[in-house]
């Protein structure tokens, strides 16, 4: 079984057609994510986690994620990312 880290998720699907937001804060998040968007988050200069935007409405999005089994959790809520970027499948 191969593991996979956020980082190696975004080259693979970035090479496959993803369309890529980036260097976004969490504001900037809330106004250009839309339903189904990979959410990866950064920290201390890496990219450490994926999650995917499932409910809610421009401004107020809601995630799932596995790590802490999170379901339908605001994006509000999210405490310990310093950027954003958003993985798009057209």
């Amino acid at each position: 079984m191969q593991c996979v880290n956020a980082g190696d998720f975004f080259t693979y699907w970035k090479t496959r057609g993803g369309l890529v937001t980036t260097g976004l804060s969490k504001s900037q998040l809330q106004s250009k994510a839309k339903k189904g968007d990979i959410v990866q988050l950064k920290k201390d200069g890496s990219w450490y986690h994926s999650i995917i935007i499932t409910s809610g409405t421009t401004g107020n999005w809601n995630y799932c994620g596995h790590t802490s089994n999170r379901k339908d959790k605001p994006i509000s809520a999210i405490t310990e990312a310093t950027e954003y970027r958003i993985l798009r499948f057209a």
